[in-house]
């Protein structure tokens, strides 16, 4: 995701479901699960999901989340939940969805109560079966380490390295933003915004192309000093929780004006989304711009985030 596209997908209309049975590997079978199976998957995965050293993005809060995702991923044309199986015992779960026409697969659950190597190297031959042309990222929790030798071993790259922030409404600690200029964006003057996203978030998902589809999802402020732009942020709110996708500023801005453009777009957030009870920010582990105004406006280090893609 990077931490990137996080939970958000959009729909698609090309289809690609993996066919059934998937893989059958000594004694593991490996398939797509059935709606009357999910009671039993949310309970495995909030069982293993105690142990940060088995957990995977994106972190589940409560088995009510696991399961809207799960039902969610059954009903979706480009998204699969699958059981590992072991002589009709369900000891691992995989989930993910796709975006064919960007050749783009995230996962949202890869966890695993034993034989975690055998299990974990099914999920990714599958993967790597299926899905040829896709780059594919999985998400998991830096003390997951046996997902992530499993997943050097078979070409996976880490990607991202990243401190999971949260904050909570009750946790934010407004800052003044009254003496800079800080002006928010829309399709009325994002032309003007568009530069400096192209310089700061060219290594991200959500270009500035993709913002301009559906603008009006996003909550974006600029920074700006003497008719220029010295920083920017990008949110959006779904389902009770916000996610910032971005923030940058140049080398000028200091700390204080750095959690002053923060403190803005959260206050905007919070004000225009009253069932926004959390705000999600991932940033770099070595990041002292982010960070302290993060810190700043009442966040906390929440886990730290590891992302690999396939090469």
């Amino acid at each position: 995701m990077s931490a990137s596209m996080s939970s958000f997908s959009d729909s698609e209309t090309t289809s690609h479901r993996p066919e059934q049975p998937i893989v059958e590997e000594q004694t593991f079978l490996l398939r797509e699960l059935s709606e009357n199976e999910i009671p039993a998957a949310v309970e495995l995965t909030w069982q293993l999901c105690s142990d940060s050293a088995n957990r995977s993005y994106p972190l589940f809060d409560g088995q009510d989340e696991i399961r809207t995702e799960y039902a969610s991923r059954l009903q979706e044309q480009n998204a699969a939940l699958l059981g590992c199986f072991r002589e009709r015992r369900l000891i691992g779960l995989l989930c993910y969805f796709s975006h064919p026409g960007e050749h783009y697969l995230q996962t949202t659950a890869f966890v695993i109560a034993e034989d975690y190597d055998t299990v974990a190297s099914t999920f990714v031959k599958h993967l790597s079966a299926n899905f040829r042309r896709h780059e594919i990222y999985i998400g998991i929790t830096a003390e997951n380490t046996r997902a992530a030798n499993i997943l050097r071993s078979n070409g996976y790259e880490l990607v991202e390295a990243s401190l999971d922030m949260r904050l909570g409404r009750s946790q934010f600690i407004d800052q003044n933003s009254s003496n800079h200029e800080i002006v928010q964006i829309d399709h009325t003057n994002l032309e003007e915004y568009t530069g400096f996203h192209m310089t700061h978030f060219s290594d991200i998902y959500w270009t500035i192309e993709r913002l301009c589809k559906n603008i009006d999802q996003w909550t974006i402020f600029a920074l700006t000093a003497e008719g220029r732009i010295n920083g920017g942020i990008f949110l959006r709110a779904d389902a009770g929780v916000a996610e910032i996708f971005g923030m940058a500023l140049t080398a000028s801005v200091d700390e204080h004006t750095a959690s002053a453009l923060l403190s803005k777009a959260l206050r905007t957030v919070f004000d225009e989304n009253p069932d926004v009870d959390e705000v999600v920010f991932f940033m770099g582990e070595d990041d002292r711009v982010n960070q302290p105004a993060a810190l700043s406006n009442g966040f906390r280090c929440h886990s730290r985030y590891r992302c690999y893609r396939n090469t």
